[in-house]
């Protein structure tokens, strides 16, 4: 599993006639704890493709841990419609940290890592307060970029 770059509908178990078929399915109907480690080379977990509607995925998950996947960028959204209790994120992206959990699961999170595309804020600050600091007259900090901000 070292050389995962992504991860798609192939990972539940669809073929491209199932989500576009009318009938419904529920996928992995028993499955309570989801766990991934050590995928460093995973990038991509893409979500269903099409028939979301139809298909319900997980709907006993109720734990969830993933670590040491630097490269992941998302997660599905799939995850949001899970029963989810409990999730763990250790050694990922920032940016897998996303508001795509339930209202009420507990979000552990450890030793999230920078994503090389979003620039550093701590940096960007102190830039600023140095360069600000030099005039002597005042120090003023403009409010920081959101993540969206930087993206345009």
């Amino acid at each position: 599993m070292e050389k995962v770059k992504t991860v798609g509908d192939e990972f539940l178990g669809i073929t491209g006639t199932q989500t576009s078929s009318s009938s419904s399915s529920v996928l992995f109907p028993k499955l309570k704890q989801l766990y991934f480690e050590g995928m460093d080379e995973w990038e991509q977990w893409e979500g269903i493709s099409g028939g979301a509607d139809e298909i319900t995925i997980m709907p006993c998950l109720v734990e969830f841990t993933i670590e040491k996947c630097p490269k992941l960028m998302n997660l599905p959204l799939f995850l949001q419609n899970t029963p989810l209790r409990t999730t763990s994120i250790s050694q990922c992206r920032r940016s897998i940290i996303t508001p795509v959990w339930p209202d009420n699961c507990d979000v552990d999170i450890y030793r999230a890592l920078e994503d090389p595309e979003i620039p550093n804020i701590t940096e960007r600050l102190e830039t600023e307060i140095q360069m600000d600091s030099q005039s002597d007259e005042e120090i003023t900090m403009s409010p920081v970029e959101t993540e969206k901000q930087i993206e345009s």
